[in-house]
């Protein structure tokens, strides 16, 4: 199978081209300035796929402005943003609780809590248990090997690093997995302090991990469930019920997000994220592309609102 070659074009070229396909630019030094600053794959390629009329020429549909594409780029841009630190008091919020947990029964010593026999040890697990671990002590290893002034001073003062300051170098992934190898009876006590049960809270941090890394990377995020071959999903929990969301609403996309963080974050935080994103979904009505975010997203001011009613 023959493909086409992707080959440089100047900024100049860049408008020519959106022009010939008919994208409306008006201000030449503007669009300049867009191309410049954000570059042309993550703001044209990344976004003006509610703006084509036909996919396989990339024609856009009439009287599409640039400033269309911006708007949305911008929009997904602040979406991002609002996501990623309600997403960082939640693994705050998660680190915290499991390492006290875990803490509490097995002691602060890595070099005993960092055993098989702490976690689970069905035959079935066995892999997965050894490879946590393995990841555990090499981070404390290679942190330490790179003079990472923390984990250095428990080091050669305790002599061991208790888990509450391994989980601040280990990453929301890493918290992820070490909660999904530990013994049920521990995963029930760390998931009903949620309101959840152990399989809930399990698929939701694997879920949330990647919309973590996809915020904090800088990648597209409204379309987030829609642009995987096999998308990730979360369960469906009582507020799925209590909402009345059809059976495929709420399990892959940014309203999924929301129903996790209502589990994960106290009310006052929640507030503030269901606030700042009402607030982006009033501003992008008046926009012509709204239906299509908010079909993309599945965000709706109804849902925000309940849900801020049930907490």
């Amino acid at each position: 199978m023959e493909h086409s070659r992707k080959i440089f074009l100047t900024y100049d070229e860049q408008i020519k081209l959106l022009k010939n396909r008919g994208l409306n630019i008006t201000d030449k030094d503007n669009a300049r300035h867009y191309l410049e600053y954000f570059g042309y794959f993550d703001l044209i390629n990344g976004y003006k796929d509610l703006f084509l009329k036909n996919r396989a020429t990339e024609k856009y549909k009439p009287n599409v402005d640039f400033s269309d594409i911006v708007g949305l780029y911008m929009y997904d841009y602040y979406l991002r943003s609002d996501l990623l630190s309600a997403l960082y008091l939640v693994e705050k919020s998660l680190k915290s609780v499991i390492s006290y947990t875990f803490s509490k029964k097995y002691g602060e010593d890595d070099s005993k809590y960092l055993l098989p026999s702490s976690f689970d040890t069905r035959p079935h697990s066995e892999d997965r248990v050894v490879s946590t671990i393995r990841t555990m002590k090499n981070l404390i290893h290679d942190n330490n090997q790179n003079g990472n002034k923390t984990i250095c001073h428990y080091i050669q003062k305790h002599g061991y690093i208790p888990l509450w300051v391994l989980f601040t170098i280990a990453t929301f992934g890493n918290v992820s997995v070490f909660y999904a190898n530990m013994k049920d009876k521990d995963k029930s006590t760390i998931s009903a302090r949620y309101g959840l049960n152990s399989n809930e809270l399990s698929s939701m941090m694997y879920f949330l991990t990647h919309i973590r890394n996809a915020c904090a990377h800088g990648h597209r995020v409204y379309t987030f469930g829609s642009d995987s071959r096999r998308p990730l999903t979360i369960p469906r929990v009582d507020l799925h019920y209590k909402l009345e969301l059809p059976n495929n609403e709420g399990l892959n996309d940014i309203l999924a997000v929301i129903i996790c963080c209502y589990y994960l974050l106290p009310k006052n935080s929640l507030e503030y994220l269901v606030v700042n994103l009402k607030n982006r979904l009033e501003k992008i009505k008046k926009e012509r592309f709204y239906s299509g975010v908010i079909n993309k997203t599945n965000l709706r001011i109804k849902y925000l609102n309940n849900i801020l009613a049930l907490k």
